[in-house]
């Protein structure tokens, strides 16, 4: 969708909505897939995001990640 830019007289700005639900984007491949349409990505970005999700499977959940599962999920 495109919107006139809030900060940019004469210039869109594009509201891509890809992801806003849990479970849409499965993937990091699948959402630097969607990003790159308006973007020039690292050729490896999708290697590093899922390598860094990998090296965090073991920690807990911050504060800011137990209340929006919250609200998505309920308690």
């Amino acid at each position: 969708m495109l919107r006139p830019h809030p900060h940019l007289t004469g210039e869109d700005e594009t509201v891509a909505w890809h992801g806003a639900h849990p479970g849409e984007l499965t993937t990091a491949a699948a959402a630097v897939t969607i990003a790159s349409r308006w973007a020039d990505l690292p050729a490896d970005l999708a290697i590093t995001l899922e390598t860094d999700r990998l090296m965090t499977l073991g920690q807990s959940d911050g504060e800011a990640q137990i209340a929006i599962k919250r609200r998505f999920f309920g308690d």
